[in-house]
């Protein structure tokens, strides 16, 4: 799979030997039509990666003993800044071991980017949480059957799985 950067200079590419869940995460530059010299790059995981901004990534992978779930996935999303190594990169959420899986998502619209990061706590349940501008997080008060598919102009664009009554009040 590819996620190409707001300004469409790079991707991210996975590559997964044999279509496997756990693939190595390079970033490729459009340009050049190669891998990027000192780019974003992570080791063979079942891993997770989307960009912020051109010189930001959120990520989700696997960062040794504790740090997946019982599924096998990632539980915690980092956040990485361009020209620092891995091990800086800064930890924003973590899930809960018995999770199906942490990962990050990042709606692109004409207002910039909205970070989230997204909490399967079943195959079909998730929570959903807004990534601040100071790493903290925060719930989105939306019911576990919502099934996210973007962001525009500041406004959730969801599935619902389920009736949502809106909550009184």
């Amino acid at each position: 799979s590819a996620d190409c950067s707001p300004g469409y200079k790079t991707c991210l590419v996975a590559l997964s030997r044999g279509g496997g869940d756990a693939s190595v995460v390079r970033e490729f530059d459009l340009a050049t039509k190669s891998f990027a010299k000192d780019g974003f790059a992570l080791k063979e995981a079942k891993t997770e990666a989307t960009w912020i901004d051109d010189n930001t990534v959120l990520f989700a992978t696997d960062f040794g003993a504790g740090s997946l779930t019982d599924s096998g996935y990632a539980r915690i999303v980092k956040r990485w800044t361009r020209g620092t190594p891995v091990s800086a990169a800064k930890t924003i959420y973590e899930g809960k071991k018995e999770d199906v899986l942490s990962a990050p998502f990042v709606g692109h619209g004409p207002e910039g980017a909205t970070p989230m990061v997204v909490r399967a706590v079943s195959f079909f349940e998730s929570e959903y949480y807004a990534v601040n501008a100071d790493g903290t997080t925060r719930k989105i008060p939306l019911p576990l059957s919502v099934d996210a598919k973007g962001v525009t102009r500041g406004q959730l664009i969801a599935t619902l799985r389920e009736t949502w009554a809106q909550p009184a009040g």
